[in-house]
């Protein structure tokens, strides 16, 4: 679902559009990380899970943007994650 709704809004507002929603969105996330670190206040707490749930549902237009594939995204979250292993050691 999420899938189809994303590409359809890459095709009626174009990718550059959405790229520019989604760094928005990850600026409104920055801004209630910051919050909630600074406050500790539980309706903090639930701005930062919408956020991040904003910025997730547009990284999917982000990916729908460039075109990338489930293959694509997978292997670079592979990539990500063995990189933070060695960092780890």
């Amino acid at each position: 679902m999420i899938k189809k709704i994303s590409h359809k809004s890459v095709v009626d507002h174009g990718g550059e559009h959405q790229i520019d929603r989604c760094i928005e969105e990850m600026s409104e996330l920055i801004q209630a990380l910051m919050k909630e670190r600074r406050y500790h206040r539980e309706s903090d707490i639930e701005n930062v899970l919408s956020e991040l749930g904003d910025v997730i549902f547009t990284l999917h237009h982000v990916i729908n943007a460039y075109d990338f594939t489930e293959i694509d995204i997978d292997s670079t979250l592979r990539r990500s994650v063995s990189r933070y292993e060695r960092e780890q050691k």
